[in-house]
């Protein structure tokens, strides 16, 4: 017998196997019952039903406790002063040099000040100079002016 002999004998004996099949009587699961439109009362509901109700529970909750009077008449507190706030009234135009020493120029209120390194301003000490900050040292706290684009 060759090979498409048998693969049509198999193929026949399966068409005839699922046609049988097709006659026998299936139980029904309850698949094409129609929908119930009902819902069960909750009075033959579990008990573990109504433990979770009560998760879900949406009456209203206490208010708040008012805030007390000192709270409400207390002004917020000021935020700290700046330390650096008069150096930053200062603008860092730039750096010079001339014989390998440096010297900052700044400007404020029209007017050029020109500082080398360790000199002071306002109490801040010049430090160190690079192309885009001055470093200032007060009171043993490090302030950087960054390099001034404002006209």
């Amino acid at each position: 017998m060759s090979k498409l002999r048998i693969a049509y004998v198999v193929s026949a004996l399966g068409a005839a196997l699922a046609a049988s099949l097709a006659f026998l009587p299936v139980q029904n699961y309850g698949i094409a019952d129609p929908i119930q439109n009902e819902l069960p009362s909750h009075a033959d509901a579990p008990t573990e039903f109504h433990a979770l109700a009560k998760l879900f529970d949406r009456t209203p909750l206490p208010e708040p406790a008012p805030p007390t009077p000192a709270a409400v008449n207390e002004p917020p507190a000021a935020p700290p002063p700046d330390p650096a706030a008069s150096l930053r009234k200062y603008r860092y135009l730039g750096m010079a040099k001339s014989d390998g020493h440096a010297a900052a120029v700044f400007g404020r209120d029209g007017q050029t000040i020109i500082l080398k390194p360790g000199e002071s301003i306002d109490g801040f000490k010049l430090l160190s100079l690079d192309g885009a900050n001055a470093r200032f040292e007060k009171e043993g706290q490090d302030f950087h002016l960054p390099l001034s684009s404002e006209p």
